[in-house]
């Protein structure tokens, strides 16, 4: 995925917070304490919609722009690009489980919990495939509270990964 520059991002940003498509106008307005140019902001949502992340539409003479992907589609994609970009598949979200708060664990481990339901019954693994001492390699849990089940998470992650979940 190509990655955005300051001013994209800062147009994208707009176009998730609203619900509705917007103009050239509307965004240029809303980006005001920045102050870009009018013609700047057309550019900007021109070259977003040929990388793919905005669609537009006609408006009589205008064109209505709407994100091609939600906010949150498009933080994943980066996180599986940054996941992507590492030698060991493994070892990348062992760090990242070690850098997350408690609360933030829980929410991955819900969401993992959730796509491993909602998963097509023949993607499933029949059993968990590693015990979670070998896939904590490197991690040793001393005394964890049982509701941050960092175990459970990190061998989600290594069952989601080697299904080769997106």
């Amino acid at each position: 995925m190509v990655s955005l520059g300051q001013l994209e991002r800062a147009v994208m940003e707009v176009l998730w917070d609203r619900e509705a498509p917007a103009a050239v106008r509307d965004v240029a307005d809303a980006l005001a304490a920045r102050e870009p140019a009018y013609t700047t902001v057309m550019t900007v949502l021109d070259r977003l919609a040929k990388k793919g992340f905005v669609r537009r539409q006609r408006d009589g003479r205008a064109w209505r722009y709407e994100p091609e992907n939600s906010r949150e589609g498009y933080v994943a994609q980066l996180m599986l690009d940054a996941l992507a970009l590492t030698g060991d598949r493994d070892a990348a979200p062992t760090r990242f489980a070690r850098s997350v708060s408690d609360p933030e664990a829980a929410v991955l481990s819900q969401a993992l919990a959730r796509a491993r339901r909602s998963a097509p019954a023949a993607a499933r693994p029949q059993q968990d495939p590693l015990p979670p001492v070998v896939v904590l390699v490197g991690l040793t849990l001393v005394s964890t509270p049982p509701s941050f089940r960092c175990g459970g998470f990190l061998r989600s992650v290594v069952v989601r990964l080697s299904m080769g979940a997106r």
